[in-house]
């Protein structure tokens, strides 16, 4: 019974995360928001983004390269804000 809990956690935690990333990819908007669903919810290869989007490989690997970009961007914000708010509750205790 104690693993079947433990995997009820872990299903909810994936599915929090999938809620998550859905969340984010929504926040883009036309053909970025394709490739990112595309690749990352329905975990299709670039080549077969590109063939279902009608652009070329090369197109859809450049854009992708940007988004990945940009999402690395956006995870050193929120780590580099996570740790300015813990620096300052820090300071105020």
């Amino acid at each position: 019974m104690d693993n079947y809990e433990e995997y009820q956690k872990q299903v909810e935690k994936l599915q929090q995360e999938q809620k998550a990333l859905l969340a984010l990819v929504n926040t883009f908007k036309g053909y970025s928001n394709d490739i990112l669903r595309l690749k990352y919810i329905e975990g299709k290869k670039l080549e077969e983004i590109a063939e279902i989007l009608g652009y070329s490989e090369s197109a859809i690997q450049r854009k992708h390269a940007e988004l990945h970009r940009c999402l690395d961007w956006l995870d050193h914000w929120e780590e580099t804000k996570e740790q300015l708010e813990n620096r300052l509750d820090y300071q105020t205790k």
